[in-house]
């Protein structure tokens, strides 16, 4: 298994943590700002990760999504397979 992270610097970092296993990569971490979002800066370096994957002879990716992320996942071709619980412990006391 290998990571990788890529940051792409604008007047706030935009970041996206990808870590590989064969031939499928997890992107996690996909973080625009919310100035940023709806104006291409997330798909065009979620994009390029993609691609440079690709590339690197991977064949599927797979990722989490907020509901903003969403749109931008299915434009691209990702398909929802499930919904994943999330899991929370608050600090007590």
């Amino acid at each position: 298994m290998t990571q990788g992270c890529v940051l792409a610097l604008t007047d706030e970092p935009l970041a996206d943590s990808v870590t590989l296993t064969g031939d499928t990569a997890a992107i996690s971490l996909m973080a625009t700002p919310p100035q940023h979002q709806r104006r291409g800066v997330g798909r065009a370096l979620l994009s390029q990760v993609i691609d440079d994957y690709r590339r690197r002879g991977v064949t599927r990716f797979h990722l989490g999504a907020t509901e903003a992320g969403r749109p931008l996942y299915a434009s691209l071709g990702f398909e929802l397979v499930a919904e994943s619980p999330v899991w929370v412990l608050e600090r007590s006391g």
